[in-house]
């Protein structure tokens, strides 16, 4: 990588809005967390990434739930396939299978990632209720 200022310039001084995973699947693994999954060389889905950073989180952190997003905030980089306000979420517990789910939601990217915060916090809070009764 090159840095126009002291090394690492730009990952301490420069906002990032995001964690991409854009690499065949042997380079997708997070810190103390690699990928093992079956297929090396390919390259994964949408909500398999999601669940793949939610269930990192939980693997590495003092937590039991982990809720992770990846998704197209816009106001570019949208296609027919997945177009702008296109979301995956991943909610994961210890010892649970993953909740894994796709939103499409609207408007601009204010919009676009507030409405995710609401998916996400208030799927953690059903869960967190199902869990208590």
């Amino acid at each position: 990588m090159l840095e126009r200022g002291d090394v690492a310039n730009s990952w301490r001084r420069e906002r990032w809005d995001s964690l991409r995973l854009l690499t065949p699947n042997w380079q997708s693994g997070l810190p103390g967390f690699p990928y093992d999954g079956g297929d090396p060389d390919g390259y994964m889905t949408s909500a398999e990434v999601a669940e793949h950073m939610a269930r990192g989180l939980l693997a590495h952190a003092p937590i039991d739930w982990a809720l992770s997003v990846t998704g197209i905030a816009g106001p570019s980089g949208g296609s027919e396939a997945k177009p702008v306000g296109t979301v995956w979420l991943a909610l994961v517990h210890a010892g649970r299978p993953a909740r894994v789910w796709r939103e499409n939601f609207s408007g601009d990217r204010h919009a676009v990632r507030a409405q995710t915060v609401t998916a996400g916090l208030t799927a953690l809070c059903e869960a967190l209720e199902d869990r208590d009764n």
